[in-house]
């Protein structure tokens, strides 16, 4: 099944929508970061993830919804999903995390700096990445179709060393 991105944009609305008015505690109890590549990712409970997609006649099956935060320099992980598209979205103090500071996202071909509510639309397979500089920092979400993780494949591909 192909998801539009304007799909993907809708879904990301109403995740940020129900995040936003989430208490910081609330925020902090429901993102539980975990590596993956580098990067710090959470997936968001199957509830929370059921109120999103069920009025798209979707299931995390169909598309993956992540808060993904980057901590570190990330330079070397500059990577394609050859079948997933991700729309993603700079997250900032509204949903109690802190704002992009040194902060930059690998589109095609250059780093660029990111900030707050920036979208970041990424087709299949193009090169993309995200990346802090020193005491940067940078939360975002990510939301994927189909899912860059299956059980039995990770369609990550990472072009350079």
């Amino acid at each position: 099944m192909t998801i539009a991105s304007q799909t993907l944009k809708e879904i990301a609305e109403s995740v940020l929508q129900k995040l936003q008015v989430l208490s910081k505690e609330e925020m902090e109890s429901i993102v539980n970061m975990a590596d993956y590549h580098g990067f710090l990712k959470s997936r968001l409970p199957q509830e929370f993830l059921d109120s999103v997609l069920i009025p798209f006649n979707l299931t995390s099956h169909d598309v993956q919804i992540e808060v993904v935060e980057v901590a570190t320099d990330l330079t070397h992980e500059v990577h394609y999903h050859e079948h997933s598209f991700a729309y993603c979205v700079c997250m900032g103090e509204k949903y109690h995390v802190a704002p992009p500071t040194n902060a930059l996202a690998y589109l095609i071909d250059h780093w660029a700096p990111v900030t707050d509510g920036e979208v970041v639309e990424i087709p299949p397979g193009t090169p993309h990445g995200f990346t802090i500089k020193e005491g940067g920092t940078l939360t975002f979400l990510s939301v994927q179709a189909p899912p860059i993780v299956h059980a039995d494949h990770d369609d990550y591909h990472r072009i350079n060393s």
